[in-house]
């Protein structure tokens, strides 16, 4: 946290539903549809976003 800050350390805990949903298809073989692809790749993007260096 001492180095990235605590407004970039704040946006990790949004990972979890992210992480959980890709772990659950090779661990209970359940394959994502669509919408929660979509759904994922809206997240990860506003992670990204929030994440990088500021101009």
């Amino acid at each position: 946290m001492a180095l990235l800050g605590p407004s970039r350390a704040a946006v990790f805990p949004a990972l979890a539903p992210g992480i959980a949903a890709l772990m659950a298809w090779p661990v209970l073989g359940h394959v994502p549809q669509a919408s929660e692809w979509l759904g994922l790749g809206i997240v990860m993007a506003g992670l990204v976003i929030t994440v990088r260096p500021g101009r």
